[in-house]
């Protein structure tokens, strides 16, 4: 009879341990999206995206490849782009005159990828 008492209140602290931790781990915090964060994203994905279309163009790729680095890396980097970085790119490229500068933009996307491997964000230049 005692053994029953001890194996039921060992049964039911554990049942209360594990009812408490499933609790605890089951909490979900929902944050507010304001307006100015969903242009944000919707702004870095229209950059993202034009400075995609931008290094689908022959020239920009060939220089690319001339300088080592594969448009599949280029892509890859390009996605996991903060927004301040794709910010910074877009500047870069509006200041260029239309229609001009595909080599600039090449190696301002060039410099950056060298500074992020340098910095040790990515690892494209395994040399390096």
């Amino acid at each position: 009879m005692i053994r029953n008492i001890k194996i039921q209140r060992f049964i039911t602290q554990l049942l209360c341990v594990l009812i408490i931790s499933v609790n605890l781990q089951g909490l979900a915090v929902a944050g507010i999206v304001t307006t100015e964060d969903l242009q944000r994203s919707e702004q870095a994905e229209q950059t993202r995206d034009a400075i995609k279309n931008l290094i689908t163009h022959s020239d920009v790729r060939d220089s690319l490849i001339e300088h080592g680095v594969s448009s599949d890396q280029v892509m890859e980097r390009i996605n996991s782009m903060s927004d301040s970085e794709l910010v910074t790119v877009q500047g870069k490229l509006d200041q260029l005159p239309a229609g001009q500068g595909a080599l600039e933009v090449v190696l301002v996307i060039f410099l950056v990828l060298i500074i992020l491997d340098l910095t040790g964000v990515t690892d494209i230049f395994p040399r390096i």
